[in-house]
């Protein structure tokens, strides 16, 4: 994929974090690329030596120390779009798999399970509830997403 493929494809995904109320992830992916990559160089450093001799004063060179210093640069379009695409597993595909996993230990009782409450001890704080039918309705959507996210990443 070239640039301004991976552009064109990094602006798309954007735009539907944002009309999905993934806008948060939008914004986070903005503030990482907004940093910029930090990258550190090391470099030679040369250090010269003054002498009088009879012919007059002259200057010799030795190695020095290596130095290093640090600096940024902005990220290529197709690393905007490797971060964008890990977001995307982070805030989306990595929680429904932690659900599913929850729902299996917990559905491991003699008795079956139709859903797992998690409540707070806050009285305001709302209770999170996952449906087994829920969860099956959401894992091929889930999945699609997680192999869309695959391919995307092969073509970097």
């Amino acid at each position: 994929m070239n640039e301004k493929e991976c552009s064109e494809v990094f602006a798309e995904l954007m735009k539907m974090l944002r009309q999905r109320e993934f806008g948060w992830v939008a914004q986070q992916v903005e503030e990482a690329i907004g940093v910029r990559r930090q990258l550190e160089k090391n470099s030679a450093t040369v250090v010269a030596k003054k002498s009088l001799s009879e012919t007059g004063d002259t200057e010799s060179y030795r190695k020095g120390p290596h130095a290093a210093y640090s600096y940024t640069e902005p990220y290529n379009a197709n690393e905007k779009l490797g971060i964008l695409l890990s977001a995307i597993e982070h805030a989306v595909v990595h929680p429904f798999q932690m659900q599913m996993h929850t729902f299996s230990v917990f559905g491991r009782a003699k008795t079956p399970l139709s859903e797992v409450r998690f409540v707070n001890d806050d009285q305001k704080a709302p209770i999170l509830v996952l449906r087994e039918s829920e969860m099956k309705t959401r894992i091929e959507s889930i999945r699609l997403l997680s192999d869309a996210i695959s391919c995307l990443r092969k073509e970097l």
